[in-house]
């Protein structure tokens, strides 16, 4: 498996592997995809016993189609980690590589170029997408925390 691969990336690696494993084809494995993303497949939402008077930790994906009193939300201040990927597969377009330039550096295309940014206001999206979804769960209050600069 490449490095600098996105988690979302390595588990659909494991399950292609996990299904060709079993017997199946690849392609088999792809239309198995396409099927799921079409009937809009996505992570389940939690359940919860509202009787409990707890603090629960959990990610947006497991508080989806809850409610909470209060929701804090978390580091909003630091910058999504972003790993140049060594190529980029899109499902129109195909796939595009860096090529090593024999001096120790990379050469990218147009191409690359243009699936990277698209990549980029792909995970934007999705960012704000999964903001939205978290601070919907708040009932009463929501607190986004925050920090002040450092002097130096």
């Amino acid at each position: 498996m490449a490095r600098n691969v996105s988690p979302m990336s390595k588990k659909l690696f494991r399950l292609a592997e996990q299904f060709e494993k079993s017997g199946h084809l690849i392609r088999d494995f792809v239309r198995f995809v396409e099927e799921f993303e079409a009937i809009g497949g996505r992570e389940g939402e939690g359940q919860m016993d509202e009787s409990a008077n707890v603090v629960r930790l959990m990610t947006i994906h497991q508080a989806k189609g809850l409610e909470f009193p209060i929701v804090i939300i978390p580091d909003l201040h630091r910058e999504p980690i972003r790993r140049e990927a060594s190529f980029i597969l899109d499902r129109h377009k195909g796939m595009t590589v860096r090529i090593p330039d024999g001096r120790g550096q990379t050469v990218r295309g147009a191409l690359f170029n243009e699936l990277r940014q698209r990549n980029r206001w792909r995970e934007e999206f999705e960012s704000m997408r999964l903001l939205y979804v978290a601070a919907t769960r708040a009932r009463d209050r929501l607190i986004f925390p925050a920090r002040s600069p450092r002097e130096t």
